[in-house]
């Protein structure tokens, strides 16, 4: 069914009255002009699902507040992770063309087609952006007719980076694209949602995003990390996991340092008002997955 369109003053009314969410910490009058000039409803009361609710229907003791300062931290790390992801992304990049420099049974040319046959919507999906992108005009002018895999790597999306580096290393199993090829297609996801500016922190534990079991794979490195194999059953933590690990192999040790500082700072940050959630055990369980994973960078 379709549902009404709110003014600002009525979605208030609704999340006072019908969702039983309070007004103490932030007024509501301050609470309307978040609403039109910071987040917009949709978005910021998704994270009201978090909580849980009395008999009635209604939150128990959810303030307004709550609801901003988890979409703060969501924001904030929505945006490290898609940091992590690009640097991933250059890493992985950067082993899947030196293993094709070294590759002897490799021109540079004939791997293209391989992977033409392979997947060819990403294929096409790559040099139709390539055509289109304004910025890369003289370089698309000077390779359209024979396109090298270096500058095919070059424009490639991640999505087809990871079609691509499955189809290398199923057909070579080079060492140093083990772990791009086993782990990259779950990376990908927790990268897109961070492009997309989809929130995280939401549905994390539960029935609703549960995968069977992990890989084999992804259960050893859980071992050699500590990382309690259980809770990988949450596709997201799965996912964020697998991103993780990607990024401990891939980028740099520079690299690594810097964004495990940035990531202190946002665990600090999680708990400016843990007060919020001292009853919280889901929040409180994710907020500590995310710690365990920024301690092993």
């Amino acid at each position: 069914m379709r549902k009404e369109k709110l003014e600002f003053k009525d979605m208030l009314t609704k999340l006072r009255d019908e969702k039983g969410i309070q007004f103490h910490l932030i007024k509501e009058n301050e609470a309307m002009q978040i609403l039109q000039e910071r987040s917009y409803y949709y978005k910021l009361t998704c994270y009201r699902k978090n909580f849980e609710k009395d008999a009635s229907g209604k939150y128990i003791d959810v303030d307004f507040a709550y609801l901003i300062d988890i979409a703060s931290i969501d924001m904030q790390i929505r945006y490290f992770l898609l940091q992590m992801s690009l640097d991933i992304e250059h890493g992985i990049k950067t082993a899947l063309l030196s293993h094709i420099t070294q590759n002897k049974n490799e021109d540079g040319y004939s791997i293209i087609d391989e992977f033409k046959q392979y997947d060819p919507y990403s294929y096409e999906k790559t040099i139709s952006s390539f055509e289109k992108n304004q910025y890369l005009s003289d370089m698309f002018s000077k390779r359209k007719q024979d396109l090298p895999i270096w500058v095919l790597v070059e424009i490639m999306d991640f999505g087809t980076l990871s079609s691509f580096v499955k189809m290398y290393y199923r057909k070579y199993t080079p060492t140093s694209l083990k772990h791009a090829s086993h782990l990259i297609t779950s990376a990908k996801y927790i990268r897109n949602a961070c492009a997309h500016s989809n929130v995280l922190i939401l549905n994390i534990y539960g029935r609703v995003n549960q995968i069977k079991s992990p890989s084999m794979s992804v259960k050893d490195l859980a071992k050699i990390y500590n990382i309690n194999i259980l809770e990988l059953k949450q596709k997201k933590l799965h996912d964020l996991f697998c991103l993780f690990v990607l990024y401990k192999k891939y980028a740099s040790r520079n690299s690594r340092s810097y964004r495990k500082n940035q990531g202190s700072l946002l665990i600090e940050r999680c708990k400016r008002n843990k007060s919020y959630y001292q009853n919280n055990k889901k929040i409180l369980s994710a907020f500590l997955f995310f710690k365990n994973l920024v301690d092993f960078l």
